[in-house]
């Protein structure tokens, strides 16, 4: 039996789940055009609230009501609506479908990528830095596929064809590289192994008698929200501090000494920045020595991120350097993977029950996916030109 690495385990998680997530992007991608084509551009700003509450209710179900049933099934079930909303996404012409399609791709998302990140805090430290590295990268490849068969094709309808078909050939040929690497190393027995861990003995009730008592359960994990309280508050309000100024009020920035065409260009280059940092910061926990040790200090160093609000509200007013502009983007973008990942890894070390972090997992997820729907509700409300 051949022994895997962790080294191994991180980029397996990497690969096998971080192309995975290129269907749904490209799907996101896809309804975003539509969006734009039928409601304006305004529109997709004020519907993002809307699409999270799906995601944050069965997120809520599971947090709060105790709903957790198998993690590796929702992970199947999550991919297969996703898969889904993805056949549907190119044929949304109508409004009220296009809403559906984005609900769809909403409750994919909370079933599989809350399944998942639970399932990384059950896997050890580096795991969750390795899964939302590989979304991160998963976001970019999609955007550029869309930006590739934008330029291939002359309609909207021939680029979305060309879209999926890159994505889906691009997916493929990933797996099956997955299954010629990893399957020989016995990568899914010994990840299978680690969920197995936090599952019942054979012969044991599925709900041991402890757990079965509503109020013990519910003890149990108000109990494990008050433990994670520090990373539950870094988990909101790091995102929420990105969603507050990305992309909406970095987007209105005056910027000095650009034409209409260099600020375009300019544009993309400052989103361009914040993905490239977003994604080398959730890299960066996954290596042991570049990992915060303390949760208190995770929360600290994430409330300081708040100045970027008013820093970016002054530039407003004042146009900026390009230069210094592009870098404190990537920053933001940086900070904001860092601690998102900090915020997961930290799991294991505020969690060691090894039963109890697959619940704080989807507990984290849910307060995240809580500050990306409070940002950006703050961005369309509070910026709005």
């Amino acid at each position: 039996m051949s022994c895997v690495t962790h080294e191994q385990r991180t980029y397996g998680a990497f690969l096998l789940f971080g192309f995975a997530y290129l269907l749904p992007y490209s799907s996101v991608l896809a309804a975003v055009d539509y969006y734009k084509a039928v409601f304006g551009g305004r529109f997709m700003m004020q519907l993002t609230p809307f699409l999270s509450i799906p995601c944050l209710a069965l997120l809520f179900m599971r947090v709060f009501l105790g709903c957790c049933p198998n993690d590796r099934l929702n992970v199947i079930s999550g991919f297969s609506v996703l898969l889904l909303a993805s056949v549907l996404a190119p044929i949304a012409v109508n409004p009220g479908f296009e809403i559906f399609v984005g609900v769809t791709i909403s409750i994919g998302g909370a079933l599989a990528q809350g399944s998942l990140l639970a399932f990384a805090a059950c896997a050890g430290r580096g795991s969750s830095s390795a899964i939302q590295t590989g979304m991160g990268t998963s976001a970019v490849v999609a955007i550029f596929f869309r930006a590739l068969a934008k330029l291939l094709a002359p309609t909207l309808y021939a680029s979305l064809f060309i879209q999926f078909g890159i994505t889906f050939v691009f997916v493929a040929v990933s797996f099956a590289l997955y299954q010629t690497w990893f399957v020989k190393l016995e990568f899914m027995q010994d990840l299978l192994r680690i969920e197995e861990k936090t599952q019942p003995e054979m012969g044991e009730p599925l709900i041991s008698n402890e757990l079965a008592e509503p109020r013990s359960g519910l003890k149990d994990n108000l109990w494990t929200l008050v433990t994670l309280r520090a990373l539950l508050f870094s988990a909101t309000w790091n995102f929420f501090v990105s969603l507050a100024v990305f992309p909406g009020v970095v987007a209105q920035l005056p910027v000095n000494g650009l034409s209409d065409r260099q600020l375009q260009w300019f544009l993309l280059g400052m989103f361009s920045a914040f993905t490239s940092g977003d994604l080398i910061g959730k890299f960066l926990p996954s290596f042991s020595q570049l990992q915060l040790g303390s949760p208190n200090l995770v929360a600290f160093l994430v409330f300081l991120r708040t100045a970027f609000i008013p820093l970016l509200l002054f530039w407003r007013s004042r146009p900026a350097n390009p230069v210094v502009l592009l870098l404190t983007v990537f920053f933001i973008g940086g900070t904001n993977g860092y601690f998102g990942s900090m915020s997961f890894e930290l799991i294991a070390v505020v969690v060691p029950d090894e039963k109890h972090r697959a619940y704080a997992g989807t507990a984290v997820t849910f307060f995240v996916l809580a500050g990306i729907s409070l940002g950006s509700t703050f961005a369309s409300v509070a910026f709005r030109q």
